[in-house]
Parts: C-alpha cells; structure tokens; sequence
C-alpha cells in the first residue's frame, strides 16, 4: 500500500512540476517575441530559446521537483 501512494506521489510532483515547466517556458517565450524589434534583432534568437528551455528544465528538475519530493518525504 506504501507503495503506491509513494508511485502516486511521485507521477503527481512529476505531473506538477511538467506542466509548471511548460507555463514558464511559454511565458519566457511571450516576453522574448514581444520585445522591440531593434532589441530582437540584436539578440541571437537561437541562443535564447536555447537558454529558455535549459534554464527552466534545469530550474523545475534541480529545484522543484527535489523540493517536492522533499516535502513530501516529511
């Protein structure tokens, strides 16, 4: 039984932290395309998009899931 409210737990922070991923990423986006033209034509568009998906991964895998499996560890 343990178990598998431990694996429902698990698909739940995972589910969560997903979607939250894709909310910032297509946030980060909007703000990135509605920049000034002359600012977006500075900007290596490619680099961007490539930090925008790096960062928010790197942000809900390294902080938020761990810090609700943590939480729910407790």
């Amino acid at each position: 039984m343990k178990s598998i409210i431990a694996y429902w737990s698990q698909m739940a922070i995972a589910k969560f932290s997903l979607q939250r991923e894709a909310e910032l990423r297509k946030r980060l986006m909007s703000i990135y395309l509605n920049i000034p033209y002359i600012e977006f034509l500075k900007k290596n568009s490619s680099e961007v998009i490539q930090l925008i998906f790096s960062y928010t991964a790197n942000f809900t895998s390294g902080i938020l899931m761990a810090s609700l499996r943590f939480i729910a560890e407790i």
